[in-house]
């Protein structure tokens, strides 16, 4: 059904002169206007079908340009259903953009470690926008929903849900400690089925706020609800890049006790 439905989007798109904007942005080659469904496509293996190739998308950012790194970009933005990851290395090179703006992207289509540019491929789909362009095209654009998901799905399928924001009910931690003030990143590992299923909860030194701290300061094993972006660091080298996800909240605001 996803398909068929991305097939029709994009007739749609391309019919209504080029999904949103032509191609003299300037800021580089920009390549081929694609959805991000297009770009973000995978074999049965998980790895990435354009990888390697020049592209141009568009997408609602889902969080704040400087929020997982400080020197670079490496930031998201969906488009429905569908999202990337939009790196740069050089984050003072690119124009600050915030939650809800809607962004015009170009750059490379690469795949791996959303952390770190030292692994070439770790799974999260991404666009290498340092030789590309990021162009601001508006703000207050509302963000897309988060679909509600369990872990036992994203462990099952969560390449389909990769670069976008996703909701857990009734998480609890398994393991790690929750942030102390001033602390540079956290990772926990959490379950919602009593731990059948369990993947990484990170927090990054920037979605650390005073929210946060507030939030999971007597969280401990305590049921809470989450809202985060599903990222993937594959690192079980056996062959396909269909396991390592990861849940990056955005801050405290993504964290609720119930």
């Amino acid at each position: 059904m996803r398909t068929i439905i991305l097939q029709i989007s994009i007739a749609l798109c391309f019919a209504a002169a080029g999904c949103g904007g032509s191609d003299d942005s300037g800021g580089g080659d920009e390549g081929r206007t694609l959805a991000i469904g297009e770009i973000v496509a995978r074999d049965a293996d998980g790895n990435a079908l354009r990888l390697d190739e020049t592209v141009t998308t568009e997408g609602i950012a889902i969080a704040d340009a400087g929020l997982f790194a400080n020197n670079k970009v490496r930031q998201f933005i969906q488009d429905g259903g569908d999202g990337v990851m939009v790196f740069h290395a050089t984050s003072g090179e690119v124009p600050s953009f915030s939650e809800g703006d809607r962004l015009r992207i170009s750059g490379r289509v690469g795949q791996r470690d959303p952390s770190t540019e030292d692994n070439r491929v770790e799974g999260t789909v991404l666009i290498d926008t340092t030789s590309g362009s990021v162009e601001v095209l508006g703000g207050g654009n509302p963000v897309p929903a988060p679909v509600e998901v369990t872990l036992a799905e994203l462990v099952a399928t969560g390449d389909q849900y990769v670069a976008t924001l996703v909701r857990i009910r009734g998480a609890r931690r398994t393991s790690g400690d929750w942030p102390e003030p001033g602390a540079r990143s956290s990772e926990l590992t959490i379950t919602d089925d009593d731990g059948a299923s369990q993947l990484i909860l990170r927090l990054q030194r920037n979605t650390i706020d005073d929210e946060m701290i507030e939030a999971t300061a007597d969280l401990g094993d305590a049921p809470f609800d989450l809202v985060a972006i599903v990222v993937q660091d594959d690192t079980d080298d056996d062959g396909d890049l269909l396991d390592g996800y990861e849940l990056w909240p955005r801050g405290g605001k993504d964290v609720t006790p119930e």
